[in-house]
């Protein structure tokens, strides 16, 4: 029996995990490009005053029009954010759609329009790319700490899987006739402390996803939780806990044919 024997749905979570952290990672840094690109940009004067309303007046055709400059910003963002490699795939949005859902309707009018680059577009253009950027590091940080609870599960059913095997688990041994009394006590003490390791694994998970932050409170804004967002696509939701209570479940059931074969030999 393979130690890799239950841990076969972390694995395949590992996985998926990895490839949303490059893709969140990627997003992050280009917005922190997209955030530069703006910086380097020299805002214009509108003919009015500042004072609120100074964005929206950078829709005006009563200004000193550049739209040369909104075409560079619109370039920034293709050039930085759109250019993701997954991002026609994930979102297939324009320009414009994507700016407007990451920074809002009056941003996203603002840089579709023909007005005036202000220095209140600029200051919004930069608030909005930082915290873009920021709720991906966020997320990159709520991936890790699942990585690593991923990691330890998988370390902790690995090492059950290759105890189960040391014991013979899985092998043509089927009745236990040939085993001596103190012999099967002995494998039925190891089985015992082996299902207790996988308890203990389930009853951590649990732990995590009853608390906050990465296995437990996160959600996205449309109340979807961590492990359904990344574990969609794979044939259970909480993988964890199904390879702990499928490892649990083997250590019960050898447990039983233990009993059984001691009962033989009394």
């Amino acid at each position: 029996m393979s130690g890799r024997r239950f841990t076969t749905r972390i694995r395949r979570a590992r996985t998926a995990l990895a490839a949303e952290r490059e893709r969140t990672a990627a997003e992050r840094d280009a917005f922190e490009a997209f955030e530069r690109r703006v910086g380097s940009l020299s805002p214009q004067r509108p003919d009015r005053s500042s004072g609120p309303g100074a964005l929206a007046r950078s829709l005006s055709g009563n200004a000193d029009r550049s739209p040369s400059v909104l075409d560079r910003v619109r370039g920034a963002y293709r050039e930085t954010v759109l250019a993701l490699d997954h991002y026609e795939e994930e979102y297939d949005e324009s320009v414009i759609e994507n700016l407007t859902a990451e920074f809002g309707a009056e941003v996203g009018r603002a840089v579709a329009g023909s007005g005036v680059f202000t220095a209140e577009l600029k200051t919004a253009l930069s608030a909005g790319a930082r915290e873009a950027a920021s709720r991906r590091a966020t997320f990159v940080a709520v991936l890790d700490e699942e990585r690593g609870r991923l990691d330890d599960a998988g370390r902790e059913l690995r090492e059950v899987g290759e105890a189960m095997a040391d014991l013979g688990v899985g092998t043509d041994r089927t009745t236990g006739r040939e085993e001596s009394f103190t012999s099967l006590r002995e494998t039925r003490e190891s089985l015992h402390a082996l299902v207790t390791r996988c308890e203990e694994v389930v009853e951590n998970r649990q732990e995590v996803l009853r608390a906050p932050r990465a296995g437990g409170h996160w959600r996205r804004g449309d109340d979807t939780s961590l492990n359904e967002y990344l574990y969609i696509d794979l044939e259970v939701t909480y993988p964890i806990l199904a390879d702990a209570s499928e490892a649990a479940a083997t250590i019960r059931e050898e447990q039983r044919r233990i009993e059984r074969a001691l009962t033989h030999t009394v």
